[in-house]
């Protein structure tokens, strides 16, 4: 006979022939008694027995066979019996354990759940051999002759006096039952240990000092096989040896990673970033996906299985395969739930971030080598300005940033009221005042948005944003707040934080809002509702004060408005000095232009 072979990885098979083999030598008659067995001691000692019997008959080589094809093809055969006819006893006479073991013996070289087939297999080719002669024996003179030959009964009915309980089937079945379930019991017992102690590892990995990533990395993908990594831009199979000596994000989320924007935006960042090509490979990031819930859904195959031939990173090459122990290992220790997240390990295994995927999303190929140093650094070089606001949402606006421009950052789901705004705007600028305009919606995108983008038409009134780059704007101020506030900071004491909260809140009301300054400086000035179009209708008092004061200046002057005394006020601020700082700053209480003076501090600890 000829069998399929069977195409399900034998490690798993092979492991759990070991297991039952160590459980059944190291059983413990005594411990059995203590657990509650009804049975009397002879019983178990003579069920131990047979347990060891049968497991030193077990040696299996890796071959296979197609039980699903078998098992479908017995069922077919005993489909046409009867409960007395399966207990039929086809030999007279011999010992059933003995037979027993013989079968074992010749069956050593296969797995447990081979065994259990090749053996019912046979009881049903005997049996449907059987049967079709017997059907055949009048009008088959083959059937007749082979009847003759195996010395088959001329009538079945000869049968019904043999067939009660005549093989032991029954309390064979029962014992074998009971042996069954007490392994069972050892075999549960003995993954508990095994997942406890493998738990105990993989925290104690990430503790321990390290040459290079290998180990750590062996740890959590090897089990797979020698080549457990897929790059999915090239399909070629990457093994662990060449994430050596570089920085391994581990990004960890469902198979439905992120939303169309928010990935368009985590690969422009990661990816597309041309500070990326500087740092020569230095990092790669890895995605890790975990189905929702303890196996995969036929959806999450069918997107795992797109973006995985999608993204220009490094994945899992068989998920699923994946061993669950690292899995779980990764929501407990880890805290991944539902929302994606970038694990950090260094070049030498050490993880450094236990989420970066903030400062990706802010600072991408930038914030390398995306530790929580690294991270808090970022944030001590930043100040509240438009370079930060919208750093790479849009090539043409970061143009206007760098260039130092005027620039007006507005937003609202009100087609009316921003119709109202960009013809007041339309009228200044025709004045002759240097002005850019961006619109980025609100902080919930919808339809509207999406109809007022499509009714913009003068780009040069309104900069270049897309429905998907407005979507870009407000997703990377939200990962600002995430890493501002998972660093600890509260609005009291971080300015930066105390204006992204009060801008995000001024975004998720219907009014409309303007943000109003230029390009590199930190003077901004943010007005909403019906105080815009106020504002703007002051332009004939506020505009000539703008070579002056500048434009958040002047427009302060006009809302704020507060005599300019004939005496200076002697209020002064102190401005840390950066490259490039040209600024005109204004005071905050008199709003004159404040004389510049350079402070020099010595910085030297003894």
């Amino acid at each position: 006979m000829h069998f399929l072979g069977s195409e399900k990885s034998s490690s798993s098979s092979e492991e759990e022939d070991f297991l039952i083999k160590q459980i059944a030598l190291t059983h413990n008659p005594n411990k059995a008694k203590e657990q509650g067995s009804a049975k009397s001691s002879s019983s178990l000692e003579e069920d131990d027995f047979l347990i060891k019997q049968i497991a030193l008959t077990h040696d299996p080589d890796g071959r296979h066979i197609d039980t699903e094809l078998l098992l479908h093809a017995m069922e077919t055969v005993m489909s046409y019996t009867t409960i007395s006819q399966i207990l039929c006893k086809c030999f007279v006479g011999g010992n059933t354990h003995e037979t027993t073991m013989r079968l074992l013996e010749m069956l050593e070289h296969y797995k447990w759940d081979a065994k259990a087939v090749l053996v019912l297999s046979a009881f049903a080719t005997s049996y449907g051999e059987f049967w079709l002669i017997m059907q055949l024996y009048l009008s088959n003179p083959l059937a007749a002759s082979v009847a003759l030959l195996k010395q088959l009964p001329n009538d079945s009915r000869h049968l019904n006096s043999e067939i009660s309980a005549s093989w032991e089937l029954s309390s064979l079945v029962y014992k074998l039952s009971n042996i069954s379930s007490r392994l069972k019991r050892q075999v549960d017992l003995c993954y508990q240990l095994i997942e406890t102690k493998m738990h105990k590892k993989l925290l104690n990995l990430f503790k321990e000092p390290h040459i290079d990533n290998q180990e750590v990395l062996d740890m959590l993908f090897a089990s797979i096989d020698n080549f457990p990594l897929t790059d999915c831009s090239t399909k070629a199979k990457i093994g662990l040896s060449d994430l050596k000596n570089k920085v391994v994000i581990l990004l960890v989320s469902n198979p439905e990673l992120l939303p169309i924007e928010v990935l368009l935006l985590l690969v422009q960042q990661m990816h597309d970033h041309p500070q990326r090509l500087t740092l020569e490979g230095r990092y790669e990031v890895l995605w890790i996906p975990i189905p929702t819930f303890d196996t995969w859904t036929y959806t999450e195959e069918q997107i795992y299985e797109f973006l995985s031939k999608s993204l220009p990173w490094y994945t899992i090459r068989q998920p699923r395969s994946l061993h669950p122990i690292v899995v779980k290992f990764i929501q407990q220790e880890w805290n991944f739930k539902q929302d994606p997240i970038m694990v950090v390990l260094d070049s030498q295994g050490k993880i450094t971030n236990s989420n970066a995927f903030d400062m990706a999303m802010v600072w991408g190929a930038m914030a390398y080598p995306f530790s929580i140093s690294r991270e808090n650094e970022l944030w001590g070089e930043e100040t509240w300005n438009f370079q930060l606001l919208l750093d790479r949402i849009d090539p043409l606006v970061a143009k206007w940033v760098e260039e130092d421009q005027n620039l007006c950052v507005y937003g609202s789901n009100n087609i009316d009221w921003t119709k109202e705004f960009t013809d007041k705007i339309r009228d200044i600028i025709n004045s002759g005042l240097q002005l850019k305009m961006v619109y980025v919606g609100n902080k919930i995108p919808s339809e509207q948005i999406r109809s007022i983008v499509a009714t913009i038409r003068d780009e040069k009134l309104t900069g270049s944003l897309t429905f998907t780059k407005i979507n870009f704007f407000w997703h990377r101020l939200d990962r600002m707040r995430r890493s501002k506030l998972r660093l600890g900071c509260t609005d009291d004491k971080d300015q930066i934080l105390k204006q992204l909260l009060e801008l995000m809140d001024t975004g998720e009301n219907e009014k409309g809002w303007v943000l109003i300054g230029r390009g590199s400086s930190a003077d901004m000035v943010r007005l909403q509702g019906r105080e815009v179009m106020e504002c703007l209708d002051l332009f004939p008092e506020w505009g000539e004060n703008v070579a002056v004061l500048g434009l958040a200046g002047a427009i302060r002057t006009a809302i704020e408005p507060k005599p300019l005394v004939a005496e200076p006020c002697h209020h002064s601020d102190i401005i840390p000095f950066v490259d490039g700082l040209k600024e005109t700053v204004t005071c905050a209480k008199c709003k004159r232009t404040l004389e510049k003076f350079v402070v020099y501090e010595c910085n030297v600890v003894e």
